[in-house]
């Protein structure tokens, strides 16, 4: 508000741990939720109400690979609360629209970060990566850039997945 307007958001606060279902407790599950998807809907919230009066605008939410089907990486409170993320990302994309914002998701899959250093070279080949790699924070963030841009003005309501093919497998 202080600035008067707001062109773009990336929503890209994450975390989470592997954990079992059921070595899962509430606790875990509500601040999972709370900080992968309670504060993508806060900050969305707030930015779109300054991008519907401005007209425009575009939001970006980073998801993951995990909303999209059950793996062995992350635990059940990830998985929804990404799963959580894409299906609020559609919701405001189709009511946001005919206001002239646009709301879209990113959707990494093994990307080089903290949570994928401690990977051994046996794992990284299980991980079955068609393009033989994992890909890097630039690479998602190439994407992100794309989705503010003037560039994907006709793009809303779409996920994009930056996974190196591994959506690919199911």
């Amino acid at each position: 508000e202080r600035c008067g307007r707001i062109d773009g958001l990336v929503n890209n606060a994450g975390g989470g741990r592997p954990v079992a279902f059921r070595g899962l407790d509430l606790d875990s599950w509500r601040a999972t939720q709370r900080v992968n998807l309670e504060s993508t809907f806060a900050a969305s919230r707030a930015a779109y109400k300054v991008m519907r009066k401005a007209k425009g605008g575009s939001i970006v939410n980073m998801a993951s690979l995990a909303a999209h089907g059950p793996g062995a990486w992350m635990g059940a409170d990830y998985a929804a609360s990404k799963a959580g993320m894409v299906s609020l990302t559609r919701s405001l994309a189709l009511e946001a629209a005919r206001f002239g914002v646009r709301c879209n998701a990113v959707s990494p899959g093994f990307i080089e970060t903290d949570m994928t250093t401690e990977l051994s070279e046996d794992q990284r080949q299980r991980l079955r990566v068609p393009l033989g790699r994992l890909g890097t924070p630039a690479e998602v963030a190439a994407c992100a850039v794309f989705l503010l841009s003037s560039e994907s003005s006709y793009v809303t309501g779409q996920v994009i997945h930056v996974n190196g093919g591994l959506s690919m497998y199911g």
